[in-house]
């Protein structure tokens, strides 16, 4: 039985209302609002989660970081469909704002309104931030577009829209939905090289989204490291011919991770656990710099180290 869109809403409004005057209990100046498909004609009542966007114009205490951490916890536990939470400081934001990809930060129109009233420009769009949109995209999608890619339609036809490759003539197909979606990641980006080429890094990549079991570093195909450099940090990828028509890919997958990273800084209590990913992701980049003389991967590593001292010193 369908559930009628409105009834369906309903106690995701219930929740959001609730986890609204929790915050302001916290902090009075503190928001939190709903993003994602909850906006959309994606959302699907009681399957879709409702993600939402925490926004504090200062800089909270330990004390209030830990009572939004508790509030989150506990309206989990009494609506399940509760999803991931992006927790903002105001100025910890703007300073990132130059590495939010445009085409994520259309997903979350309140935040982008708060962007904008403060002067930080969006990134000019590119072939290369689309697919890095369509690669996360994938990626979070991978279990679903394996067991029953018909009904995950829908959701790509927005996906794809938004970036604006709805008319493309390739597009998503159920039939075969990674090869599909990745062949529409690198054809425009990789116009110039081989189609051969292309169709082996497509069947490498998609070997490793359909496999069964986890994921092994040492097993990594260097395309898969390339498009994915955030998973694994696989700094072998760079020394191979294979790196440089995909390295604007991987830029761009970076500065995706550079804003994650940010966005997730507030509820992160204790960044011990999260500072082997920095370094990890530091050495990739300082490597990928010195191999290919790209020097926007220097900037990158400076940009993680930078980074990894503001978690450092969040009180």
């Amino acid at each position: 039985m369908t559930v009628p869109l409105s009834w369906g809403r309903w106690p995701y409004q219930k929740a959001l209302d609730s986890l609204k005057r929790s915050v302001k209990k916290i902090d009075p100046d503190g928001e939190i609002w709903p993003r994602n498909s909850f906006l959309t004609e994606a959302f699907r009542p009681l399957k879709s989660d409702l993600d939402v966007t925490l926004w504090v114009p200062g800089s909270p205490t330990r004390l209030q970081r830990e009572r939004f951490l508790e509030t989150l916890k506990r309206h989990k536990m009494f609506f399940p469909l509760l999803g991931e939470c992006n927790a903002y400081a105001a100025p910890l934001a703007f300073r990132w704002a130059f590495v939010f990809n445009p085409y994520e930060r259309l997903r979350d129109p309140l935040l982008d309104e708060r962007f904008t009233q403060n002067g930080c420009a969006k990134i000019k769009t590119s072939p290369a931030y689309q697919s890095a949109f369509l690669l996360r995209q994938i990626w979070t999608d991978r279990k679903n577009l394996k067991r029953n890619p018909k009904l995950r339609q829908r959701k790509w036809s927005l996906h794809l829209a938004s970036v604006g490759k709805e008319s493309s003539s390739q597009g998503f197909h159920p039939e075969k939905p990674f090869e599909s979606l990745l062949s529409l990641c690198l054809s425009e980006l990789l116009r110039t090289q081989d189609p051969v080429w292309i169709y082996q890094r497509v069947k490498e990549v998609r070997a490793c989204l359909e496999g069964k079991g986890p994921l092994k570093k040492s097993h990594l195909p260097v395309s898969f490291a390339a498009l994915y450099p955030h998973l694994f940090h696989d700094a072998r990828a760079v020394e191979t011919d294979i790196f440089p028509p995909l390295q604007e890919i991987t830029l761009a997958q970076l500065e995706w991770e550079l804003w994650g990273l940010q966005s997730q800084m507030l509820l992160r209590l204790d960044p011990a656990p999260y500072e082997n990913h920095f370094k990890q992701l530091i050495l990739f980049c300082e490597k990928a710099a010195s191999t290919t003389g790209t020097p926007t991967f220097l900037e990158r590593a400076e940009n993680f180290k930078e980074l990894l001292d503001q978690g450092s010193f969040i009180p």
